[in-house]
């Protein structure tokens, strides 16, 4: 006898009623009456003989038993969508089997996997991951990334990596620490990580102490871990000091996450090697991996993140050496725009991808990719190619990022421009100093107040799902997806330029900065990794995107992860928990003037709107540390704060699992900072001083009158900024 199942139509109008909490909006949402989606409720209640929804101060709210029943109703909603849509298509795939080792997965194909992806569609990878060696004698894979001496029976066997191994440990370990260091004398104050796997693998503690000359040394402790995942992990974490092996701490050395101290450095007998068996060499998925794989994870390849942070420097007085980023803004990891909307519509295309509040509009990831892709072509026909500077004035919302995306999807460059300036003379001189060849307006913007030089050269955009644009002008139609098939060109390279923004407080003599792709890439893994993002997040902006704080807080983090971004064009106090709770806002932008006005009247807000909520930013303008925990008991909500500038991009950073009340966090990866007294020598620990910064997530330059680009990066930029370290 079958088991008894709710009618879809039941579990439909519960999913929907639990998500809004409201039978009205999931009324509209199916298209049905609230009487209609009330009845269903009704007889899904009788039927399970539990009651789902309870009424509290007019406000519906799900019963305990309801939200069990949530969630496996949701993911079985879900499961049905991607089948139906999978059936739909009916598209034949190609199953690729990766075998490797745990922590190879982790720290190197993992990361960079989705750009053989992006450049495979068609080939559904299966990654499949042992710590047992004799498993890769078997033939169930197509390829293998072995760990060996490269000679395995019936395989072609190609080197990817040599192997390294040397001493890694957490920056933290190592502060505080003054005057030249024996390395004996270092050891013995730190913890050893040991790591075994079985009998076969040993740590190389040994091996490197041998090489390194030191002999017998006793350490503070000893911790033993069986895989290098948790023993990498536990070094990360600060447990002490670890045998690290290349490739697998590259990214942690990269990012400033792990340093090695000494110099020394044992080559390992064994390396990494790609291998297949000799009945699959012919194979054209297989060989498709091999080309990309010996390219993208061989010896020429770089790390995800190649800027390197400070390295501690023992002999030197113990500072930490200022160290110039390698090969300029390190972007290994920049994935372009198109490959970006291409991954995000084949993985979640019913996906909310942006959603405009206050007009309460929304587009999924289907349709961006659509839509961007149209514009482009629309802004092609008017002669917009690659390098091309064009003004963008429109009020911020779904629109304004359209055209932006748009743009970059054209590998032009965006220079947006705060519609309050219209008519004024900073307009006029940014327009002279960028020379642009196009301007893209908004439909509702004044055309009388553009430069006059650019009034003959200026195109209007339409609105997002309105047919309304005869007789307005209209030129960028959002709504008109042609069937022009013919591939727009790939789009952007990492050091290609994005955009040139003026700076916030412009007047007369405006500073117009200049970004590249890699500056918005890395400045927004940084965003990601301070903020914890993931794609099931979901974030409010109520900022203006003409400014770059806007921009590498949502607007690339929404690229990179494909989480949904909601935007308003103002922040509106009496709206802000309306907005949290409707949309399920997990992160939302902060700055002290929103955070103070929340305070002024907590009792406006109740607290189950924000139940979605795990974190606020805030910037670094005075917020003093009683307005901080007084806003965390009030609202349940954790703040952070993150500090940075129009020309350095982040500084520095709090950490969504390590919050330091009150403070700016510490330095961001990627980038040195010092703090200097008034006549530029270095401010002992605690001493307050002028904020210097130098790395590669600075911006390429500024934009000089006579169109010269005065170089930022690798140059020392001093901030108007006070700080202590």
């Amino acid at each position: 006898m079958r088991p008894y199942l709710p009618s879809l139509q039941s579990l439909l109008a519960f999913e929907a009623t639990a998500r809004h909490l409201s039978f009205t909006k999931a009324a509209q949402e199916l298209k049905l009456t609230q009487t209609a989606i009330s009845h269903q409720i009704k007889n899904l209640e009788d039927q399970l003989g539990v009651k789902l929804f309870v009424r509290q101060r007019s406000m519906l709210k799900l019963t305990s038993a309801a939200h069990e029943y949530l969630l496996s109703v949701s993911e079985a909603i879900n499961l049905l969508a991607t089948a139906t849509n999978a059936t739909k298509r009916q598209k034949a795939t190609t199953v690729l089997t990766i075998a490797c080792l745990p922590t190879y997965a982790t720290r190197c194909l993992i990361p960079v996997l989705p750009q053989f992806q992006s450049l495979h569609p068609e080939i559904t990878v299966h990654v499949m991951t042992s710590a047992v060696f004799t498993d890769f004698d078997r033939d169930n894979y197509d390829v293998a990334i072995r760990y060996g001496a490269g000679h395995w029976n019936a395989a072609r066997s190609d080197l990817l990596r040599e192997e390294e191994f040397f001493p890694v440990c957490a920056p933290q370990l190592l502060q505080g620490r003054r005057g030249p260091v024996e390395g004996p004398a270092l050891l013995a104050k730190l913890r050893q990580i040991r790591t075994y796997f079985y009998s076969m693998y040993q740590d190389g503690w040994p091996a490197w102490l041998e090489a390194a000359g030191y002999g017998s040394v006793h350490f503070s402790g000893e911790s033993v871990f069986h895989m290098q995942l948790t023993s990498l992990e536990a070094a990360v974490t600060g447990g002490g000091i670890a045998i690290g092996r290349t490739p697998l701490v590259d990214d942690y050395l990269a990012s400033g996450r792990l340093v090695a101290p000494f110099s020394v450095r044992v080559k390992s007998p064994s390396s990494y090697y790609l291998t297949s068996p000799v009945g699959k060499l012919r194979l054209k998925k297989v060989e498709a991996f091999r080309q990309w794989a010996l390219t993208r994870l061989g010896a020429g390849a770089e790390p995800a993140v190649q800027t390197v942070r400070a390295r501690i420097a023992y002999g030197s007085g113990g500072r930490e050496a200022s160290l110039a980023p390698v090969g300029g803004a390190a972007s290994d990891g920049y994935v372009p725009l198109a490959a970006l909307l291409e991954r995000w519509r084949r993985e979640t295309p019913d996906k909310r991808a942006l959603i405009d509040v206050e007009r309460r509009r929304a587009i999924t990831f289907a349709e961006l990719a659509a839509v961007v892709e149209s514009v482009a072509r629309q802004l092609g026909a008017y002669g917009v190619g690659r390098g091309d500077r064009v003004l963008l004035y429109a009020d911020d919302g779904l629109e304004k990022l359209l055209i932006w995306l748009g743009l970059w999807r054209l590998a032009a460059v965006v220079c947006p421009v705060d519609l309050s300036w219209q008519g004024s003379g900073a307009s006029g001189k940014i327009c002279e100093m960028v020379g642009p060849a196009l301007a893209v307006c908004g439909f509702d913007v004044d055309e009388t107040k553009l430069p006059v030089r650019m009034r003959d050269r200026m195109v209007r955009c339409g609105v997002w799902q309105s047919s309304d644009s005869d007789g307005r002008g209209i030129h960028i139609d959002f709504n008109a997806l042609d069937s022009n098939v013919e591939a727009l060109p790939e789009g952007a390279d990492e050091h290609d330029i994005a955009s040139i923004c003026s700076t916030s407080g412009t007047t007369g003599e405006p500073k117009l900065v200049v970004y590249d792709h890699a500056a918005y890439w890395l400045n927004g893994c940084v965003t990601v990794d301070c903020l914890g993002l993931t794609s099931d997040d979901c974030t409010l902006e109520y900022r203006s995107f003409d400014w770059y704080s806007a921009q590498i807080f949502s607007l690339v983090p929404f690229l990179q992860t494909g989480l949904t971004l909601c935007v308003s064009s103002r922040f509106s106090r009496t709206r802000f928990s309306e907005w949290i709770r409707d949309y399920r806002v997990s992160v939302s932008v902060g700055v002290p003037a929103v955070v103070n006005m929340l305070l002024s009247k907590p009792d406006d807000t109740d607290l189950a709107d924000l139940s979605s909520l795990r974190l606020v930013s805030s910037s670094t303008s005075p917020l003093s540390v009683h307005q901080w925990i007084r806003f965390e008991q009030a609202f349940g909500v954790r703040l952070l704060n993150m500090y940075g500038s129009s020309e350095a991009g982040w500084i520095c950073g709090n950490r969504s699992d390590d919050i330091r009340i009150g403070t700016v966090g510490h330095p961001a990866a990627g980038i040195d900072v010092m703090i200097v007294d008034d006549i530029g020598r270095e401010c002992p620990e605690g001493v307050e001083g002028r904020v210097m910064v130098k790395g590669g997530r600075l911006a390429p330059g500024l934009l000089l009158a006579d169109g010269r680009i005065k170089p930022l990066r690798g140059e020392l930029l001093v901030t108007n900024d006070l700080g202590v370290m």
